[in-house]
């Protein structure tokens, strides 16, 4: 989701006019309206604003959730019911047995805070744009689906879910995974915007995106070609349109860009939100490295997905990252 996009989503939830919005974050209606048509890219400190504001409201909203107690019964059936989950789906959700979820039901029980907390965080949890059920019909299929998606081995999709390869292999072979399984792999789909039901569809990338792609991140077609295991010339084909690349690769094409922009994103993400830099700080360090002219927008650029850094941006952003002790996901995990 753009900036825009974001500020859009959160102004209209959080029920506010352009004009109130701007009250808060201290700017104009004018620059409320630009930054959600996309005419104007909000700076990290303006965004923080509305994301703090956000946040702040949901915090408020978890906490009208489920606070009457004389309601709470049917507050309960009620959401249960717009979910689409059975007792015992629920129950196995909050950690509790069935019997204990009737007694909440019918009013025989309350439950403890804690549990309280669990209903108002689920409540919170989008559904996504389908019912749980229909997302584990034809489950072992749709898990090769996934796993064909991600390029990836049964083992190594088994590690990014966080569970263990016998859990997927029981999953592969027919066994059906827990609700709070199903609940996990819908998050980590709609996180990365893939559908679960048909995962295998990949978009096609036409020549000219191809070339686009190699462009963006300065890679010449011999050093992409070896990314994929192909020479040159079948490359310079598909940049031709002579031929296309096979489902396999095109899914590579399309996790190659993600990876590309994560690692870049992860970078931004520390030196402005963790070692605090303002744009136009982090723009004067990196020119410093560079002798290069680069430009407060070029930054904001980057992080809209508008333009790519070059080779000596990279390297420069790499640079600073290194020396104030930035380490990659993979690194922290191990």
């Amino acid at each position: 989701m753009k900036p825009g996009e974001r500020i859009k989503f959160m102004r209209t939830q959080m029920g506010l006019t352009q004009k109130e919005l701007g009250e808060k974050c201290f700017v104009s209606r004018s620059h409320v309206k630009n930054w959600e048509s996309g005419s104007h890219i909000p700076n990290p400190e303006d965004l923080k604003i509305v994301e703090t504001l956000y946040t702040e409201f949901q915090k408020h909203q978890q906490d009208l959730f489920f606070a009457d107690d004389e309601k709470f019964p049917e507050q309960l059936r009620a959401f249960r019911l717009e979910r689409k989950l059975s007792q015992g789906e629920l129950a196995e959700l909050v950690g509790v047995g069935r019997g204990v979820l009737n007694k909440w039901e019918n009013g025989n029980q309350t439950p403890a805070r804690g549990n309280i907390k669990k209903l108002r965080n689920l409540q919170q949890q989008a559904t996504g744009c389908v019912g749980l059920k229909t997302f584990s019909e034809n489950f072992p299929e749709k898990l090769k689906a996934l796993q064909e998606y991600l390029v990836c081995t049964r083992g190594e999709l088994a590690k990014t879910l966080g569970i263990s390869l016998a859990v997927a292999n029981r999953w592969a072979s027919g066994t059906a995974p827990t609700i709070a399984m199903v609940r996990k792999l819908e998050q980590f789909c709609t996180e990365r915007g893939i559908d679960f039901n048909n995962p295998s569809e990949v978009q096609k990338m036409s020549p000219d995106e191809i070339i686009a792609l190699r462009k963006k991140f300065g890679l010449s077609q011999d050093k992409l070609a070896k990314v994929f295991h192909v020479n040159k010339r079948t490359l310079h084909s598909w940049e031709l349109g002579k031929t296309e690349p096979r489902p396999k690769q095109q899914r590579k094409l399309a996790v190659f860009q993600d990876k590309a922009w994560f690692a870049l994103f992860e970078r931004l993400e520390f030196l402005l939100n963790d070692k605090e830099f303002s744009i136009k700080e982090l723009a004067k360090e990196l020119n410093d490295i560079t002798d290069n002219s680069l430009q407060e927008y070029s930054v904001l650029n980057w992080m809209a997905k508008v333009s790519y850094p070059n080779d000596k941006q990279l390297a420069a952003i790499d640079r600073l990252c290194t020396s104030l002790g930035y380490k990659p996901t993979k690194e922290k995990e191990a």
